[in-house]
């Protein structure tokens, strides 16, 4: 072991007095002088020297708030020091009177046989010292443990994971503690083993700072460290302690062997080292990285990203080894993938609740992987999508992939009606295929009123190498979660629906989970950027707009369009497209506006969209948008059509498929109403207020339980009745074309979704359908989408070949309305059970309600 070779080496000759004080017998030959002395003197020298460094260079002053990295285990002498530095800094804190208030910081990573017993060391210390422990986790963190990590990626490049998750983790904590410094246990050793790494790499901007006893006063906490003229050997003299079960594989392991080897010819080789790391002069025309902060997490980074940010995205992205080594990918057009042969990705998703603050209020968010909004998934036209969900809440769980199609499939589809809950602590796999789409989507959970919660975050479906993009490649690609928002409880929400009552309006609009003028994206002048825009919100249509720049739109749900600039853009419930906005403005900062439609009071929130070559702050006033004119809006959505020119997600293009000259064979004319039934506000379409069964609809289909639902039990028109209660299902054949026509007497918008499919949008008018509105439309470039809305009194129609088999949701996107019935189920069936037409019930899949105890199928 480390520390009985280092005893070992240390013991000196039998029967020599100690060269300090000369009274008493020699313990051991100090490792950094060669000294012989006694077990006294050496602890008094030993702790004399860290005294002197940590006075000589003002580490602390008096009345300061410190937190002790400590771990309990060892490192290769980081951790294995954090144990000494908790004593030494607590005896010289009660010695020499300095004054401080110290805790003790510990990090969790997750090492099974490692950090769990070391955890125990440090709760020991924290007994033996008298000094509080908070202890944070990688799991609580970031949604991953050490062990899944390197499961996942393997032993090669698990320690840079680890080394940039860790000190993140320390930061994270330090604040929570809410100190003025952080000391860790970084000894001469390390030191100089950074000094040859960063030569050895070429890393001139951390061989500046890599030498200093004070870093990081630039940031929110600095870090101290007392230990940095303090040899390893001098400090494993003292307890033995458990090596670190990843860490042979470092590169920094081979500086390590080396500089060990330069102690055995030359003990003071490790002060030289720091002597000239320290002598180091850095060209004046170097140019050195600007620190700033993440754009995603507000951590300091030289980079738009930090490095955490970028490891954890490629983690949750599937893409593990996406952020080893410089930061490349970053670079990288995001239309091209480092996977696209890959057809997996897998990710593993823990669900919790958290404290969040996105209008200023605390609340209780939902949060996955410990992120709000939850981790974006990337993927590639066919990619299958492996996910992993872990439920930590206190209550039934499901994910829905809102335009994901789920291909002959339903049973993945994550509501409801075709998906069996999560029960709490467990988990469940769903496995996706992003079959022939392309596109920007969202995931969002579906169940009781967990959206108002938080739980959503993005999708992005990149085309396959060979398919060409119908615009040059952009410099970057932002995804915008924008949605209204309330700062209650989303228990508290659902309450009063389940009273009976309608919801208040809403208390703000986010974006990206954030509130007013919290979010920026950095631009280059000149350059060419692609937002994806999804309004992920509860209740109402939205307006998008970025002050003094034009959006070129380019795509909608999956659909090439042609590509038209707006000053302002309408985002209804539940829907997303892409737009292209070019930085030719002079640079400064300009005004990101999203505000609600037809609403009054119109809410208004704000983001930046910021130049990199400047610092001047936006100014002057909001630019100016739409509020309650539906014409304006109306008119927008009618120019938006489908590009012919341009290739999907096949090779054949778009427009080969002449939906206008195909005959329909069936029309379906469905009408939302609001009304109270048994006292309670309730919601319909074709007068049926959609209530839940007891067993998910597939499920019951699958199994054949009778009693469950009746096809039928809505129908193809408004019936002009009155509201009832029913568990509604429509049927339809597989592989017929229909016409549906949504109509709305009322005089809010309405936004409809359709799961696991795209339609054309055919026409949409104010007034009352009939069947001469067919001669205004558009049989030739509409476009094709998931999600559409309906204006006030006015209908919407689109065309739609049912060519996916399962059992499909349409509802409306007003979430409170959705919750109250307005909503059915679409069963597209046939005969056959081959698996070309239809996948059986997956392997994996949990059973609830009166399908309990039954099997799935043979493994």
């Amino acid at each position: 072991m480390a520390g009985a070779a280092a005893a070992a080496a240390a013991k000196p000759k039998v029967g020599r007095l100690c060269g300090i004080c000369t009274s008493r017998r020699a313990a051991l030959k100090r490792p950094k002088t060669l000294e012989q002395i006694c077990r006294e003197c050496f602890y008094a020298v030993f702790e004399d020297e860290i005294h002197r460094v940590i006075v000589g260079n003002n580490l602390f002053k008096p009345g300061e708030r410190i937190a002790i990295g400590a771990s309990g285990g060892k490192v290769n002498g980081i951790i294995a020091d954090s144990t000494v530095l908790a004593y030494v800094m607590s005896e010289l804190n009660r010695r020499h009177g300095y004054g401080l208030d110290l805790f003790l910081l510990s990090v969790d990573e997750g090492i099974t046989g490692y950090r769990d017993d070391s955890l125990e060391t440090v709760k020991r210390n924290e007994v033996q010292y008298g000094l509080p422990l908070k202890v944070v986790s990688y799991k609580e963190l970031y949604g991953w443990t050490m062990d899944e990590i390197v499961k996942l990626i393997g032993l090669k490049n698990n320690c840079t994971f680890c080394g940039v998750f860790r000190r993140q983790a320390l930061d994270r904590g330090a604040a929570l503690l809410n100190v003025d410094k952080l000391v860790t246990g970084h000894n001469a050793d390390d030191i100089a083993e950074t000094v040859l790494l960063n030569i050895l790499r070429g890393d001139i901007a951390r061989l500046s700072r890599c030498t200093s006893i004070i870093t990081g006063e630039d940031g929110p906490i600095p870090r101290c460290k007392p230990f940095k003229y303090t040899y390893e050997k001098e400090i494993v003299i003292y307890p033995f302690l458990t090596a670190c079960i990843y860490s042979p594989n470092a590169y920094r392991g081979f500086a390590r062997e080396f500089i060990k080897d330069l102690e055995r010819i030359r003990p003071r080789a490790i002060l030289d080292i720091i002597k000239s790391g320290e002598d180091f002069r850095i060209s004046t025309s170097t140019k050195m990285p600007e620190q700033g902060n993440c754009e995603k997490c507000g951590y300091i980074s030289s980079q738009k990203w930090c490095k955490a940010c970028v490891l954890l995205d490629g983690l949750n992205r599937g893409l593990p080894k996406m952020g080893i080594g410089r930061m490349r990918h970053l670079d990288n057009d995001s239309n091209k993938d480092t996977r696209q042969n890959d057809p997996y990705r897998f990710f593993t998703w823990n669900v919790t609740y958290g404290t969040i603050y996105p209008l200023g209020i605390p609340q209780q968010g939902i949060l996955i992987n410990g992120q709000f909004p939850g981790p974006e998934i990337y993927s590639v036209t066919n990619d299958n999508i492996i996910v992993n969900v872990f439920n930590s809440l206190d209550a039934p769980f499901l994910i829905h992939w809102n335009g994901i199609q789920n291909r002959r499939n339903s049973f993945e589809d994550g509501v409801y009606g075709t998906t069996c809950p999560i029960p709490p602590g467990k988990n469940f796999t769903y496995i996706l295929q992003m079959k022939d789409q392309i596109g920007s989507f969202f995931y969002f959970p579906s169940l009781a009123f967990h959206k108002a919660a938080g739980g959503f975050g993005a999708i992005r479906i990149l085309s396959r190498p060979l398919i060409p993009v119908p615009f040059p490649n952009p410099a970057d690609d932002y995804s915008l979660l924008i949605g209204d928002w309330y700062t209650a409880n989303h228990t508290d929400l659902k309450a009063k629906l389940d009273g009976g009552s309608k919801l208040p309006f809403p208390d703000g609009i986010l974006i990206n989970g954030r509130g007013p003028n919290a979010t920026s994206f950095t631009v280059q002048s000149g350059n060419t950027y692609r937002l994806r825009i999804c309004n992920v919100g509860l209740q109402n249509s939205l307006n998008f707009r970025v002050q003094g720049h034009k959006l070129k739109v380019v795509e909608v749900e999956g659909t090439h369009t042609l590509q038209i600039s707006y000053s302002s853009l309408d985002i209804h419930l539940g829907q997303c497209m892409s737009v292209l906005v070019t930085a030719d403005q002079p640079p400064q900062a300009y005004y990101i506006v999203v505000s609600s439609r037809f609403t009054t009071p119109v809410l208004v929130t704000t983001g930046f969209l910021r130049y990199a070559s400047s610092n001047t702050p936006a100014s002057g006033p909001l630019p100016g948008g739409p509020t309650t004119e539906i014409d304006w809006s109306l008119n927008q959505a009618r120019s938006i059509r489908t590009n012919l020119t341009a290739s999907g997600p096949r090779p054949n293009p778009q427009g080969s498929y002449h939906y206008g000259m195909i005959n329909t064979t069936r029309t379906i004319r469905l009408a939302s109403s609001a009304a109270q039934v048994n006292g309670k506000q309730r919601y319909a379409i074709n007068s049926v207020s959609f209530v839940p069964a007891d067993t998910p609809l597939k499920v019951a289909d699958y199994y054949k339980i009778s009693g469950v639902f009746r096809v039928g039990s809505i129908s193809d028109a408004p019936t002009g009745g009155g509201m009832y209660l029913d568990t509604s299902v429509m049927g339809a054949d597989y592989r017929a074309f229909i016409e549906i026509v949504f109509e709305n007497s009322e005089d809010i918008l309405q936004s409809y979704h359709l799961n696991g499919y795209a339609f054309w949008v055919v026409g949409m008018d104010g007034g009352q359908w009939t069947s001469a509105s067919r001669d205004q439309y558009n049989l030739r470039d509409a476009v094709s989408r998931c999600t559409v809305q309906v204006y006030p009194n006015s209908w919407t129609a689109i065309y739609l070949p049912l060519d996916n088999v399962g059992m499909w949701n349409l509802r409306s996107e007003f979430w409170a309305r959705q919750y109250l019935g307005q909503q059915f189920y679409l069963r597209v069936y046939t005969t056959s059970t081959s698996l070309r037409d239809e996948y059986p019930i997956p392997k994996n899949a949990l059973l609830c309600g009166r399908a309990s105890g039954r099997r799935t199928r043979p493994l």
